[in-house]
C-alpha cells in the first residue's frame, strides 16, 4: 500500500483502562493518506506496548510482579511500558525464560520497533544518501578509482 506522511507528531492519548478508570499514554502517531485518498491515524508501537497488551494484561500480571520473578527494578519495568526504555539483551533474556519464549523473540520486536521509528523519523526529510552502486558508478564515470 502507497503510503503518503503528511504529520509527525508525539503527543498523549486517554483511553479506557477499565472500571470507569481512564490512562494516559505517549504516543507517536502519523497522520497517512492511502492510494485511496483516505486519512488515516497510524499509531507507532514500541515493544512495551506488545508487553503490556500481548502479555501482561491477558494474564492478569503487573508490572511490579514481573519485575519481581525476572529479577529487575519495577521502574525499568514501567519505562519499557511507557516506551522511553529499550528492552536489552539481558531483559530479552529473562522475558523469554519467565514467558517461555527466546530472547531472540524479544530482540526482534525491539528491533523491529527501533527501524520503524527509525524509518518514520526519516520519511519526511528529503534525506538522500546514495547506494554504494551508485557511488561506485559516479567514480568510475568521472575516472576516479
Amino acid at each position: 500500500m502507497l503510503e503518503l506522511y503528511l504529520f509527525w507528531g508525539k503527543g498523549t492519548s486517554t483511553r479506557e483502562k477499565g472500571k470507569g478508570k481512564r490512562e494516559k499514554r505517549r504516543e507517536s502517531s502519523q497522520i497517512i493518506i492511502n492510494r485511496e485518498g483516505n486519512m488515516a491515524k497510524k499509531i507507532l508501537i514500541s515493544s512495551g506496548d506488545i508487553l503490556k497488551e500481548e502479555y501482561l494484561d491477558p494474564m492478569g500480571i503487573s508490572a511490579y510482579r514481573l519485575a519481581r520473578e525476572i529479577g529487575v527494578s519495577t521502574s525499568l519495568i514501567s519505562q519499557i511500558i511507557h516506551g522511553t526504555t529499550a528492552i536489552s539483551t539481558d531483559v530479552a533474556w529473562r522475558l523469554g525464560q519467565f514467558f517461555d519464549t527466546s530472547a531472540q523473540y524479544w530482540l526482534n520486536i525491539q528491533a523491529s520497533c527501533d527501524s520503524r521509528k527509525v524509518e518514520d523519523k526519516y520519511a519526511h526529510k528529503n534525506l538522500k544518501i546514495s547506494s554504494y552502486r551508485q557511488f561506485t558508478n559516479i567514480l568510475t564515470t568521472s575516472g576516479h578509482k
